[in-house]
């Protein structure tokens, strides 16, 4: 029983991950993410809702998926540098839609000592001296 619900789950997984990079595929045909789509980035990874483990390979198969649509052309090609421009904008649109959307900032020691730094900074100040100077 354990391992038929193992198996079970794995092909969940698999085929959310084929419907994430066939999402992606439809977002980069393109080369442009409107503010619908946009939305629409935003909608399906609520829906989604990746669990944190998942969250790097969703950025990551968010630049796989968008090299294949890289245009090789000569170094003086406007079409091509224009259109991987357009591609990385697009990738750019996916990640940011990934951190907005799933992650949340993590309060590490070293954003604890930012309010040590500030503490100090304002016991530096004396203003009794800065009156003597007024």
């Amino acid at each position: 029983l354990f391992l038929c619900s193992v198996s079970l789950y794995l092909q969940l997984i698999s085929m959310a991950n084929k419907q994430i990079v066939e999402f992606y595929r439809n977002l980069y045909s393109d080369l442009s993410v409107s503010r619908d789509e946009n939305d629409e980035i935003c909608q399906t990874l609520t829906e989604l809702n990746p669990p944190p483990d998942k969250l790097v390979w969703l950025r990551a198969t968010a630049f796989r998926i968008g090299s294949e649509y890289l245009s090789y052309g000569d170094d003086d090609d406007d079409e091509g540098r224009e259109a991987n421009v357009s591609l990385l904008k697009c990738i750019n649109a996916v990640v940011h839609a990934i951190e907005i959307t799933c992650m949340t900032p993590s309060m590490s020691e070293e954003d604890n000592d930012d309010d040590d730094d500030e503490e100090e900074e304002s016991s530096l100040f004396d203003e009794e001296s800065f009156q003597e100077y007024v």
